[in-house]
């Protein structure tokens, strides 16, 4: 079972990685925002950039599982591909103890 679930995960994974960008920064997606976030994005980024659809992140710090559980290091890596969807796999460890998962 093990298994097909992270073969399962890594198709999705790459499925929301392959998404091809088909749309370009325009001047007319902004016009509805507030003047100071019109002007940040006319300055971040020049028309006719072709716009990523996901981003890839990774992170690393500490999480507790529990409530009142001890803090453990925590290293993950996220993809998000809005509207399709999202990957988030998590390793987890405390001394020996080392565990993975994914949402």
């Amino acid at each position: 079972m093990r298994r097909g679930y992270y073969r399962n995960l890594n198709h999705i994974w790459r499925s929301l990685k392959s998404v091809v960008p088909t749309r370009y920064f325009d001047q007319s997606m902004i016009e509805n925002l507030p003047e100071p976030v019109n002007r940040y994005f006319l300055h971040s980024i020049r028309p006719d950039t072709l716009l990523s659809n996901s981003v890839q992140l990774e992170m690393s710090g500490q999480i507790r599982l529990k409530p009142n559980g001890k803090w453990m290091s925590m290293e993950a890596e996220q993809i998000l591909s809005p509207p399709r969807g999202f990957v988030w796999k998590a390793q987890v460890s405390q001394g020996l103890l080392r565990m993975s998962g994914a949402d």
